[in-house]
């Protein structure tokens, strides 16, 4: 199992087992993650996007998605779009698109009625009425298992409801602000620029020197580009990052 998967199986397990009463379901819960963890989606198209007067906001077309299931015909879950909100003023939608998948068996009156009357929604959403997607992603019943943070190309980065558990939330807070915040060079580094500092994530074959030309070893490298006081200049023809000091 390469790191990025284990990393992700143990995050997503650990947060989802916290969600049930019993340690009965254990099992059950380490295959479901083991089962959705970098699997494609299928997403709606364009035509299935309801609140056209909002269409300048298109969530198909951000870096990062969150797909979520609702469903319409049931008032307790259509009230959870008034949470949604609140964590989606918590991310930057500028670049990550808010998927709602919306499925009913009544045409979506009910639907309808309550985000003009109480929820607001101002966002799109989507109607799958014939539950194709459900059905083409194969989805589970389990609601626990309705929600999924994509990359860009639509493969599931994280599963679970970040409006449900804090933990959960926090996970994918963290994980959309280091995937906004990175530039992979495609040389072997990927820069990750934090509040007051940068982390670098590099291959083997990197070297990192100061100004004078001097070779850093791991741990001065970390420390200076850790310090918020120096800017990282990549030579990718020689594989050389030089640390110079901001005046």
């Amino acid at each position: 199992m390469n790191t990025a998967k284990f990393i992700f199986l143990s995050a997503s397990l650990g947060i989802l087992l916290c969600s049930f009463d019993s340690c009965r379901n254990k099992p059950q819960i380490k295959e479901m993650v083991e089962e959705w963890q970098g699997k494609k989606l299928a997403l709606p198209t364009s035509n299935l996007m309801k609140n056209a007067e909002k269409f300048h906001f298109n969530p198909l077309s951000k870096k990062l998605k969150i797909l979520t299931l609702i469903d319409a015909s049931c008032g307790k879950c259509v009230e959870e779009l008034l949470d949604w909100k609140k964590f989606m003023a918590q991310t930057d939608t500028s670049r990550v698109g808010f998927i709602f998948l919306c499925y009913s068996i009544d045409e979506f009156m009910g639907f309808d009625q309550m985000d003009n009357s109480t929820i607001k929604l101002s966002y799109p959403y989507f109607q799958d009425r014939d539950k194709k997607l459900i059905v083409e992603n194969s989805f589970s019943k389990n609601i626990l298992y309705h929600t999924f943070l994509l990359d860009e190309v639509n493969k599931v980065i994280l599963v679970g409801n970040p409006i449900y558990h804090e933990q959960i939330r926090n996970l994918y807070l963290k994980e959309i602000q280091e995937r906004l915040n990175t530039i992979d060079t495609g040389n072997g580094v990927r820069f990750i620029s934090e509040p007051g500092r940068i982390r670098i994530q590099t291959e083997e074959n990197i070297v990192f020197k100061d100004e004078k030309g001097n070779i850093l070893s791991k741990k001065e490298m970390k420390e200076k580009a850790g310090s918020g006081k120096y800017m990282l200049d990549h030579n990718s023809n020689t594989n050389v990052i030089t640390l110079r000091k901001i005046n």
